[in-house]
């Protein structure tokens, strides 16, 4: 991979130089002074403009100073009708290293949801001719990527070389970033805003019930295909890849770690199995032993990637999952303070009502099983026990907007993309999205699933006017066609994530469904109030069809 990325940016300093002078002095392009070049001179044209807007500024202080960027605009006007052309739509941002190397940053975002139609929304992209898709459909770099890569260097030079270099490209070609994950935490909003302000954001949702079988199912697809120590082309290739790093010599503990999450990683079960550098630290320090004690033996290498060093993860059954869920989303709900709640309302003395018990995740994890009643009391007193308004003030349609949701109680910092877990609450949208829509405003864009669906050629058509783009007619785009887009895009997306285009739901328990969707309706209606404009789709998630309780 880092033999790759070498590669990929082999671009010379004369190069980026001459690409960006012809791009400067075009009659309907300009590039404007960087910050870090304060004796370059800009070229302008009577129809071309300078920017003041800047873009990827330093997320932390603490980053290394490796990467400089601002933004240049113009270059697209031509191609929009006068009422829809906004000039900060026309702008790119680019990028620079240390060694005066250019790339194309990301010129908009598809933040979420998970499981909604958000990959297909991006392989719509790849039928764009101007479009060049970044190296990874889901970047991660405004979630949970924040973290130095294992080879050194700082998360902006890694995001930097994740996108185009500028000698491969025109000033009408474009780029983005795909992550759903970024939909879940605060912090990823507020970070995305410091870094660039004025980009263009899309959201796709879909109907919270569906999303949250969906995701189990892919958790489920994810897990049937991690390691089997049992399978004899997985034990060769295991060996084979330990012994070809065993032949380094004298290498550090860096430099062995390097090699062997690398060349075992190119292992698709395993990296099912392992999903990130954190987790793969037991077997790496196992197998690093073995490198430094000089003796070593197919057996004992293959040990190193058994239970007692790699976790294998388990799913519980939706059912379960549900019910745990929905009792901490329950309980991390309360009244709006000052609501003038009717006295017909079954939230109107709601606050004498709080007779059930929740214990949070971490708690229940470190006791093992459900606490007793002594113990419930106990950790009541010490503050490990959150209650919950009655079922029937939490599930009335007409108390939803007395209530608010407080994330805090049991998930503090959000999710994530670690798809373990938070089956529910990553379907609980509303306070997800007005986090962005807070910020970003206009600049959001956000549709329902349906739309993508049923109206392809013109959502999309939307979609690009709204990042700023020519649109291109994608009616004739058949579902294998699109398949097959992102399949050449992106080759190990799909066996790697777990992800798969067609899913069929017939399987799914209908009494359960049934329970799920009366859930989600007192979120629906918060979330309708947020996203007026998709009120008709959030009315017709919350059509449940009756279906008979199980026996």
């Amino acid at each position: 991979e880092l033999e790759e990325e070498e590669q990929a940016i082999n671009v010379t300093e004369e190069d980026d130089t001459t690409v960006l002078s012809s791009l400067s002095t075009s009659t309907s392009f300009s590039v404007s002074a960087s910050t870090s070049q304060s004796s370059s001179t800009t070229t302008t044209s009577t129809t071309a403009f300078v920017s003041q807007e800047k873009c990827f500024q330093l997320v932390d202080p603490s980053f290394p100073h490796d990467i400089r960027c601002d933004v240049r605009c113009g270059g697209l006007s031509h191609y929009f009708r006068e009422e829809v052309y906004d000039y900060r739509r026309q702008c790119q941002c680019f990028c620079q290293d240390t060694k005066k190397r250019y790339r194309l940053m990301p010129k908009f975002f598809i933040i979420g949801a998970q499981k909604s139609g958000s990959t297909a929304l991006f392989g719509y992209f790849l039928a764009h001719p101007d479009f060049v898709p970044p190296r990874a459909k889901e970047l991660h770099f405004f979630d949970f990527a924040f973290g130095s890569p294992m080879g050194g260097g700082s998360p902006q030079l890694s995001f930097f070389h994740s996108f185009p270099t500028i000698g491969k490209t025109t000033d009408r070609t474009f780029t983005g970033d795909a992550t759903p994950a970024y939909i879940l935490n605060a912090t990823s909003a507020r970070l995305m805003h410091q870094a660039f302000p004025d980009t263009r954001l899309v959201a796709i949702l879909r109907n919270p019930t569906s999303r949250s079988f969906s995701e189990h199912k892919m958790k489920v697809r994810r897990v049937e295909r991690t390691l089997d120590l049992e399978d004899t082309e997985v034990r060769d290739k295991l060996t084979s890849s330990a012994l070809d790093c065993f032949k380094l010599k004298d290498a550090d503990t860096l430099k062995m770690y390097e090699c062997l999450y690398f060349n075992v990683t190119e292992l698709k079960s395993f990296s099912h199995t392992v999903m990130n550098r954190q987790a793969a630290l037991p077997f790496l320090r196992c197998l690093n032993a073995l490198y430094k004690g000089k003796t070593w033996d197919d057996e004992s290498i293959l040990e190193c990637f058994g239970e007692n060093y790699i976790r294998r993860e388990k799913v519980l059954s939706i059912e379960r999952v549900f019910f745990r869920e929905v009792d901490m989303i329950d309980a991390s709900m309360s009244l709006i303070e000052g609501a003038d709640i009717p006295k017909s309302s079954p939230c109107y003395n709601a606050k004498r009502n709080r007779n059930l018990r929740i214990v949070s995740r971490s708690t229940l994890e470190q006791l093992g099983r459900e606490p007793t009643l002594e113990e419930y009391d106990k950790m009541q007193r010490e503050g490990k026990v959150h209650t919950a308004l009655s079922e029937k003030c939490l599930r009335d349609p007409e108390s939803a907007l007395f209530l608010k949701f407080d994330h805090t109680k049991f998930w503090p910092w959000g999710s994530n993309s670690d798809i373990a877990f938070d089956f529910v609450y990553r379907s609980v949208f509303a306070h997800q999205i007005k986090e962005y829509v807070d910020r970003f405003g206009d600049n959001l864009l956000v549709l329902a699933q349906e739309e993508l669906l049923n109206e392809q050629n013109s959502t999309m058509t939307r979609v690009f006017e709204h990042v700023g783009v020519p649109p291109v007619d994608v009616s004739a785009l058949s579902s294998d066609d699109l398949k097959s887009m992102i399949d050449l895009g992106w080759p190990s997306f799909e066996e790697s994530s777990g992800w798969s285009y067609k899913s069929s739901d017939h399987k799914d328990d209908p009494w359960l469904k049934k329970e799920m969707c009366k859930f989600f309706i007192s979120h629906n209606i918060r979330l309708k109030q947020e996203l007026p404009q998709i009120a008709s789709f959030i009315d017709s998630w919350n059509s449940c069809n009756k279906k008979k309780r199980r026996r």
